[in-house]
């Protein structure tokens, strides 16, 4: 089970309709547009850092951590998909996983780890608190990545 890094920037970056409430306002005509937006980046920073919210926006019950495994590359992640037309970037946009924070507990409370890779011996590194341990040549993949 479970779903890709790229399912979750496919809908994060898929086009949105702006109507009704949500149209566009031209401040040339003065009216409101039906319109469409989405996403694209032009150019990528060096270190790209990603922040799943991994929260339900449900109201009452509905509200919740998400606990869907989220599969990511640890090499090549290619994210010339996502650069806009005219972008220069569109053939170098890959990224390597060098760290990555996991969060255990609630919406309420918990308690955040930390996985880390060492260049230099090529293992990754769990930091929780003040105890560090090796934890061999790959990363830890599980729900609360």
């Amino acid at each position: 089970g479970g779903v890709s890094i790229e399912e979750c920037l496919d809908q994060f970056c898929e086009e949105e309709s702006l109507e009704r409430d949500d149209s566009y306002y031209c401040s040339q005509c003065k009216v409101h547009q039906n319109a469409t937006k989405r996403m694209r980046v032009f150019r990528f920073p060096k270190v790209l850092v990603l922040h799943l919210k991994r929260f339900n926006k449900g109201r009452g019950l509905g509200k919740g951590k998400l606990s869907t495994d989220v599969k990511f590359p640890c090499y090549g992640l290619n994210l010339g998909d996502y650069c806009a037309e005219g972008s220069a970037e569109k053939t170098t946009a890959c990224f390597d996983l060098y760290a990555m924070v996991n969060h255990s507990g609630s919406l309420n409370g918990g308690h955040y780890i930390a996985h880390c890779k060492n260049y230099d011996d090529g293992n990754w590194y769990c930091f929780n608190d003040s105890h560090v341990s090796n934890i061999g040549s790959t990363p830890p993949q599980d729900s609360s990545a």
